[in-house]
């Protein structure tokens, strides 16, 4: 079984864990009232044991980095996959939000057609990259079976 940190955000930009008085202990009694299991594995960095959340994210609660616990290299490589997909998926949306104050400020429909057929390709991107996270989604829950 081997960890890998997640490539999402620490868990403590969230207010309830940005008070400067929380400590490490605090935050493990919170998780645990909250329905949170404590792992028998630890933070390779901090050393402190991780906690799996009811959503089943898996965080350390001295740090807030997230890990995904995996069983295989195949299993890996895919959790690898998912997430470049999904930051990919992010900053595409990203752009798509940036061209939308292109089309506000653009006045010739040439100019327009052009802005169009950009989003367009980026959303093909994205169902594409959409098709092939449910696949490998499809395909680990078939194998579970």
């Amino acid at each position: 079984m081997r960890l890998l940190y997640s490539f999402n955000l620490s868990i403590f930009e969230d207010e309830l864990f940005m008070t400067e008085n929380s400590t490490t202990i605090k935050r493990m009694a919170h998780l645990l009232k909250s329905g949170a299991t404590m792992l028998d594995k630890v933070c390779p960095k901090c050393h402190v044991p991780l906690f799996k959340l009811k959503s089943g994210e898996v965080i350390c609660p001295s740090c807030g980095q997230r890990f995904v616990i995996v069983q295989s290299e195949e299993e890996e490589i895919k959790v690898y996959i998912d997430e470049a997909l999904k930051e990919l998926e992010r900053l595409l949306t990203a752009k798509i939000y940036k061209i939308n104050s292109e089309i506000r400020q653009t006045e010739k429909l040439t100019d327009l057609s052009e802005i169009m057929k950009s989003i367009y390709e980026i959303l093909k991107v994205i169902e594409l990259s959409r098709s092939i996270r449910k696949r490998h989604d499809y395909e680990s829950k078939t194998r579970e079976s």
